[in-house]
């Protein structure tokens, strides 16, 4: 196996992207509530306990607007496509293939993940602000919390990773490898 330092970097740019990602999405402090000490989420809203989205025959689920199911969606595809660029790094450094690029491969899926969830991340900000009101800074009433500012910087370490996979696929093969 012969891996240029540029694609380990990416490898491993790539695995962070995607953890921040997936927590992100998995944890409820999308929004927080000073007030009440309660938070909201992609999956849960809590305040002594929390209520899943997903429970009782979806009944929660399907009370919600529409524009915060297609911030979900959008997330989710986002973590998919961010997976698959995954499985396809990991493969192309078990392979010998010069004529074939998987790293365009991958920086195209990471690009596509990256406009899927800055997308979701724009529709929650707006929405929720146009009608929770909810806020950027710290005030009296809704802020928006810390997994969101996750999924923030993940999208923009997904940006950066493919820009890492877009160059590493211009490189010729007898440079550097480990």
């Amino acid at each position: 196996m012969r891996v240029t330092c540029a694609h380990l970097v990416g490898i491993i740019l790539l695995v962070n992207t995607l953890l921040a990602l997936l927590v992100s999405i998995t944890t409820p402090f999308w929004v927080a509530d000073e007030t009440s000490e309660s938070h909201y989420g992609l999956i849960a809203a809590c305040s002594d306990e929390c209520d899943w989205y997903f429970e009782e025959d979806f009944g929660t689920y399907k009370r919600l607007p529409d524009w915060f199911k297609a911030a979900q969606g959008l997330m989710v595809s986002g973590l998919a496509t961010e997976l698959i660029a995954l499985i396809v790094a990991i493969l192309s450094a078990c392979t010998k293939c010069y004529s074939c690029s998987p790293h365009r491969l991958t920086a195209g899926f990471l690009l596509v993940s990256f406009v899927s969830t800055l997308v979701g991340i724009v529709v929650f900000c707006v929405k929720s602000n146009d009608e929770m009101n909810v806020e950027l800074s710290k005030g009296s009433g809704l802020k928006f919390g810390w997994s969101m500012w996750l999924c923030v910087g993940s999208t923009a370490l997904a940006f950066i990773t493919s820009g890492i996979f877009a160059c590493t696929s211009m490189k010729r093969p007898d440079d550097d490898y480990y």
